[in-house]
């Protein structure tokens, strides 16, 4: 079990779960009825899809060999040989399946709408590292998964859940957004001189370390500029502002990378995963609040 909780990157679940229950926040906010059933449907399809993008991730990255032995990357079950490249391909494919299959009753009850959803979400999971797109190794990974993941995943789950289309929760869900894109960026940065090594053209490596050390903390400053945002416009102060707890570990992950701790850039897109949690929680606490 400990190999597949390593390779699915169970840490980072919490970014696909939190926009779905953002949507269940913003819906009740607005005081729409909405059913519980189809919200676990919503959460199962997206925490699937998120699962099944991690091991495809995993399998090309292997397969292209950006993933090799000794490498600093946490899914160490293919280079290691714990898992064959056959296998979590295909488990990969199976979780596809399931989520579209856990889509099914949402269609049938919310409208035809939600195939478009499913099939822009399969398709940006599938395409993160598989060719020809590939849009990971192409400096493009930071953007897309600031949509697929913050913006795009919230309105889908909003009308997974209530069937309506909701523009409001793109506003609500760009903290969440900007923190996701985070998580991915110091993942890149993590890699960075194993990407550049083998070629890689992602935005870390575009910009260059120099730049590139400052892109996470533009990202946390991003994220909570975003939040202020939000909260003036939506009347959440003055309790938003525990949403600002969890930002001395941002700040300490941005001074690790800064300084070039190599101890501390090793796990940042676990610790900002972790961050991204305790904000996310904190977050939909409040909205759920309403007043």
């Amino acid at each position: 079990m400990k190999k597949w909780f390593y390779i699915l990157r169970a840490y980072a679940f919490p970014s696909s779960i939190i926009p779905v229950l953002l949507a269940s926040a913003v819906a009740f906010r607005l005081e729409i009825a909405f059913s519980y059933f189809y919200l676990f449907l919503t959460l199962l399809s997206a925490v699937l899809f998120h699962a099944g993008t991690n091991l495809i991730n995993d399998y090309y990255d292997y397969f292209n060999g950006v993933d090799e032995k000794g490498s600093d990357s946490t899914t160490w079950v293919l280079t290691k040989g714990l898992l064959t490249p056959k296998k979590v391909y295909r488990n990969a494919i199976f979780l596809f399946a399931c989520a579209m299959a856990a889509g099914i009753p949402l269609v049938i009850k919310q409208g035809m709408r939600l195939i478009a959803f499913g099939i822009i979400g399969a398709l940006g999971g599938f395409f993160y590292t598989a060719p020809p797109i590939a849009y990971k190794y192409r400096g493009w990974g930071e953007v897309c998964v600031f949509f697929l993941m913050g913006p795009f995943l919230a309105m889908a789950s909003f009308m997974g859940i209530t069937g309506r289309v909701n523009i409001e929760i793109a506003l609500y869900s760009l903290p969440l957004g900007f923190l996701v894109a985070a998580i991915m960026y110091g993942n890149n940065l993590r890699d960075f001189e194993g990407d550049a090594r083998r070629g890689l053209k992602t935005l870390a490596i575009r910009l260059g370390w120099k730049r590139a050390r400052w892109g996470y903390a533009a990202l946390i400053a991003a994220a909570y500029l975003a939040l202020i945002l939000v909260g003036i416009k939506e009347h959440l102060f003055p309790w938003l502002a525990f949403a600002f707890l969890p930002l001395p570990l941002f700040i300490k992950n941005a001074l690790g990378i800064l300084n070039r701790r190599t101890a501390e850039i090793k796990t940042i897109d676990i610790k900002t995963a972790q961050a991204y949690l305790f904000f996310g929680v904190i977050y939909l606490i409040r909205i759920f609040m309403k007043g």
